[in-house]
């Protein structure tokens, strides 16, 4: 069965009920309404089916206070920006104020509470935390531990952020339509990847300095044929000497651009590549989907020590993340 993109709409003047609503699409959150009976929630959206990004519109009608911390986290990444009004963010960071020029990112793992003026009204992303790491971790070409962190504050004078904003904005003025250009999962999964890859450049997080790299690394020809041969032959027995002849250079050479270039050796990006394919497998899982199945396809014949290795890489054990793709 194809997976469509889900258009999303919602108007509740009932608190319980907009806090419901909400936490299906961002996850679990407290919310604080002054003036119950002024709440004139709505919200309009469209969720992709492809990494499971919502697009949206959101006005409370009211002062509003939504709240995260330590029992409630997010399940992603809300991120926003005020069509008007204004919303204001206090954490850890401090206290920031949002308008039309200044977006907000509040993560899923940092306790904060975000205030919205009666009159906001404001395009949101949603990306779920899963989402943002894979794709970090595919452009990257190695594992990425725990949540990726952003800054909080979007500043549209930034020239790369407001080009992100004006592709949300374009993407989120007609939802109807969206629906039916991503009906296909392929289509927009790369429009997902296309987002998340563009915020990852635009707005400061803790991967900069690495994808700051990536961009203006020149990795030689030879390196270039050893990963190449290596993501066309992941799932088969691949040893040094097959490496040495697929790069045509000596193992001296060969580990010397590994450490240089992917700070790895051979085998151990070899063994990187399987843990990343083991993970893309386990959060897009298939009905009869089973770690012990993944790693066996992927040459892990030791499931214990691919356990400890996957947790390492990835801060959870792979039942975890497999479970949670499910759910």
């Amino acid at each position: 069965m194809t997976l469509m993109a889900a258009a999303l709409h919602a108007a509740h003047c009932n608190p319980d009920a907009a806090q419901a609503w909400m936490a299906s699409i961002c996850g679990p959150h407290e919310l604080e309404v002054r003036r119950p009976a002024r709440l004139s929630f709505e919200h309009d959206g469209l969720r992709l089916p492809g990494l499971g990004t919502v697009l949206g519109r959101v006005a409370y009608g009211t002062d509003v206070t939504i709240g995260v911390g330590t029992l409630s986290r997010l399940d992603g990444y809300s991120i926003s920006l005020p069509i008007s009004g204004r919303q204001m963010l206090h954490g850890p960071q401090g206290s920031l104020r949002s308008d039309r020029r200044q977006g907000l990112v509040v993560s899923p793992s940092v306790p904060q509470a975000l205030e919205l003026a009666g009159n906001c009204r404001k395009w949101q992303v949603v990306f779920r935390r899963e989402a943002v790491q894979q794709v970090a971790e595919q452009w990257l070409q190695r594992p990425v531990s725990g949540a990726v962190e952003f800054a909080p504050r979007m500043d549209l004078n930034d020239p790369q952020v407001a080009a992100w904003w004006q592709m949300v904005a374009q993407l989120c003025r007609d939802f109807a339509a969206g629906r039916l250009l991503f009906a296909q999962g392929a289509l927009a999964h790369e429009l997902e990847t296309l987002l998340i890859r563009g915020l990852l450049l635009a707005q400061p997080n803790d991967l900069s300095p690495l994808l700051a790299a990536q961009g203006s690394d020149e990795r030689p020809a030879y390196l270039q044929r050893a990963c190449r041969y290596i993501a066309e032959h992941a799932r088969d027995e691949i040893g040094l000497g097959d490496l040495e002849a697929a790069a045509g250079v000596s193992r001296q050479r060969l580990y010397d651009a590994f450490h240089r270039h992917l700070g790895n050796t051979p085998m151990g990006y070899l063994r990187q590549q399987r843990l990343l394919a083991v993970r893309a497998a386990l959060l897009a899982p298939r009905p009869a989907a089973s770690v012990s199945a993944a790693a066996l396809e992927w040459g892990f014949s030791h499931l214990g020590r691919f356990a400890a290795d996957y947790r390492k890489a990835f801060g959870e054990s792979p039942s975890k993340t497999l479970e949670n793709a499910r759910r």
